[in-house]
């Protein structure tokens, strides 16, 4: 629907599925700072559960960070009774 929209399946420490209307095809390299991050960003966002494919985790994968001043979600907050998203 979008051209911007993004879909990031991280399938372990070292691989990422990057799916996006951008014209990339095929496998990349990139360094494993951006696989972490990645890993990381997705890892934040579940609500119970994550799951490895191995018994190994990175301590970066559980660095919550600050969000910035100019984020979506500080520039959009959402009003009491009404649902997020």
């Amino acid at each position: 629907m979008y051209d911007s929209i993004e879909i990031t399946l991280p399938v372990s420490p070292q691989q990422l599925v990057l799916l996006n209307r951008k014209g990339l095809r095929g496998y990349r390299d990139v360094p494993e700072r951006i696989v972490d991050e990645y890993n990381r960003r997705t890892r934040f966002h579940c609500t119970e559960y994550f799951v490895s494919n191995s018994n190994v985790t990175k301590s970066i994968w559980f660095d919550r960070r600050v969000e910035p001043e100019d984020s979506w979600r500080k520039r959009n907050p959402v009003s009491p009774g009404q649902r997020p998203g």
